[in-house]
């Protein structure tokens, strides 16, 4: 369907699911080698596409069809294109963890078993949004269901670790939110390498890992000093 005057909206079946979300990746993919002239630019989100054209009244109607093909002849459920591997830091102690009271008197847990839970497993990267750089991953435990902040926090410090909903994510630069922070990460996740701006894409999968506030300074000083790096694994 057009969205706006310059772009149109590919919708899916609209809930999170991984299979869906590669869907997406896949006809996103697709777009970029088929018709690099048309294409302004694409925005995969958990189940839509945002496809930017270049000029909307001469090729609107020729990526529409080609839409149409490509996810025809992919109508059978999506393949998981296996992303990277991390497991990174975290500390969940303190002051990195802000909005602790709140999230385990929402779920009812305690602190101990909140970060057993969200450091359990790997979670996938949807999508990236709403700021360059902040991934959405999911999908969490249910048992940390949490709702998002009734009133956003006017900054969050970079690197903080939050969840919300079903969702868990990584504030990569100081900006407002309102998701529950439960923790930081002592490392940015975002670069001054143009050709690797940020740590994470789409279809990686991360874990996290709890560490110490002592943990936490000693991998923040050996990351400045160039004695730290994060590499994915498989």
């Amino acid at each position: 369907m057009e969205f706006g005057d310059s772009a149109l909206l590919v919708e899916f079946e609209p809930r999170i699911d991984p299979l869906i979300n590669a869907r997406v990746h896949a006809l996103s993919e697709s777009l970029r080698n088929e018709c690099p002239g048309m294409i302004r630019f694409l925005i995969p989100a958990y189940h839509s596409l945002t496809v930017g054209l270049i000029d909307q009244e001469k090729d609107g109607k020729t990526v529409t069809d080609l839409i149409r093909t490509i996810t025809r002849a992919k109508d059978e459920p999506g393949k998981l294109k296996e992303g990277r591997h991390f497991v990174i830091p975290c500390c969940y102690e303190g002051k990195y963890a802000p909005d602790s009271e709140a999230v385990m008197e929402h779920t009812g847990l305690k602190w101990e078993t909140i970060v057993n839970l969200h450091t359990s497993g790997f979670y996938r990267i949807y999508m990236m949004g709403f700021l360059p750089g902040f991934p959405y991953m999911g999908i969490l435990d249910d048992a940390l269901y949490c709702p998002r902040k009734q009133s956003p926090r006017t900054r969050v410090h970079a690197s903080s670790v939050a969840i919300a909903g079903n969702q868990t994510g990584i504030y990569p630069i100081d900006s407002p939110g309102g998701w529950q922070i439960i923790g930081r990460v002592p490392i940015p996740i975002l670069s001054k390498d143009p050709a690797l701006p940020c740590l994470f894409l789409p279809g990686d999968k991360v874990q996290f890992k709890a560490v110490t506030t002592n943990q936490f300074k000693s991998i923040k000083t050996a990351f400045n000093s160039g004695q730290y790096r994060l590499r994915p694994g498989r």
